[in-house]
């Protein structure tokens, strides 16, 4: 069906159509079809991730949705951040932590991407689950220390259990010697 509405009423008629599903999973079933089928434009990604945002109630559903539609699009810039702003609806931090574990491992490693993805994060109220979701920056090589800094910061300032927050501090220590960005946020925890 994705394919016939992309050929007969484009791909404005397929998101006009998927505007009107009710069931969270109807709506999955398209969105992710609908990523995989076809290179989706700025205009028409947003509006389908504002969709995901606004109809769509089961965090399973929504968490399930972006991460695959991250996966057929690779989206960067724009469309990343309407993506990782959909999952800003998310209420189960276990969700969130997945959308975020999953998208860090392979987002473009660039100040903008790590703003929308630390703006997910802060969502997150569960320690354990913000720590999780925090490991992608902290670890990832190609990733700057400003962006370290940044993810060390929002540990700073959320964490209150001393176990996580230790970690993520561990997690981040091997990279602190190198720079004084990361020394200052190290020692300041944020």
């Amino acid at each position: 069906r994705v394919a016939w509405l992309i050929a007969n009423r484009g791909h404005s008629g397929l998101l006009d159509e998927i505007g009107l599903i009710r069931s969270d999973f109807a709506q999955r079933v398209y969105t992710v079809q609908y990523a995989q089928t076809a290179e989706i434009a700025a205009a028409g990604f947003e509006r389908l991730m504002t969709m995901t945002a606004d109809n769509m109630s089961s965090d399973f559903d929504v968490r399930t949705t972006l991460i695959e539609v991250f996966d057929a699009q690779m989206p960067t810039g724009t469309n990343l951040a309407a993506l990782l702003e959909a999952g800003k609806t998310i209420s189960s931090d276990f969700d969130a932590r997945t959308v975020l574990e999953h998208v860090g491992a392979s987002m473009p490693p660039s100040p903008e991407a790590a703003g929308s993805y630390l703006d997910l994060a802060t969502t997150i109220s569960s320690d354990f689950h913000l720590r999780l979701a925090l490991h992608p920056l902290l670890t990832r090589a190609d990733v700057g220390d400003e962006i370290v800094a940044r993810a060390i910061g929002v540990a700073g300032n959320e964490i209150s259990s001393d176990f996580d927050l230790r970690t993520v501090l561990a997690e981040a220590a091997g990279r602190v010697g190198r720079s004084d960005a990361l020394v200052r946020a190290y020692t300041t925890g944020g």
